[in-house]
């Protein structure tokens, strides 16, 4: 019998929702095989949203099924996801704020809106008064709680600049 090489192992993540009363495994989640995962992320209103190398899922918590799966090419290794009300933001490889319908699974780009400059530290994200605030090395930028842009301060070197709210 001829030698083929060392066989490769595969991995299989997984994503455990634990109950906290019972310590029991409530679900599982099991991604396709050698896909890691990259964010987890869930909502007030009970959706679980996560990404794999591939794809970003929504999952329903309360009915226990998938809403919906995308498998876009522009969210390939998405970073430092944001919910914002039924909004999720996230930012692309190329530094674009990219916008999720939570309810639908629609994407769409923050028009205007790239991150520039160093890729880390990854960008502060921050809730203040309803408002959704992302600060990177490239300024600072407002959401309203339908995650549109409504305003921003577009300069660099804001590393060592914290924000305060002010009543």
């Amino acid at each position: 019998q001829e030698n083929e090489g060392p066989e490769v192992a595969k991995h299989t993540s997984h994503i455990l929702l634990i109950d906290p009363r019972t310590g029991e495994i409530d679900i599982d989640l099991q991604l396709p095989d050698d896909q890691n995962v990259e964010w987890v992320k869930s909502t007030e209103t009970g959706e679980l949203l996560y990404a794999s190398d591939e794809t970003i899922t929504c999952y329903d918590l309360l009915r226990h099924e998938v809403m919906w799966i995308i498998e876009d090419k522009a969210i390939h290794s998405s970073r430092w996801p944001m919910v914002v009300g039924q909004t999720l933001l996230i930012v692309d490889l190329g530094n674009q704020v990219l916008r999720l319908d939570i309810t639908t699974g629609d994407l769409s780009q923050v028009e205007g809106l790239i991150l520039e400059g160093r890729i880390n530290p990854e960008p502060k994200m921050y809730t203040q008064n309803g408002l959704y605030i992302i600060r990177s090395s490239s300024g600072v930028f407002v959401f309203d709680p339908a995650g549109e842009l409504i305003g921003s301060l577009a300069r660099t070197g804001l590393d060592g600049v914290y924000l305060a709210s002010i009543a």
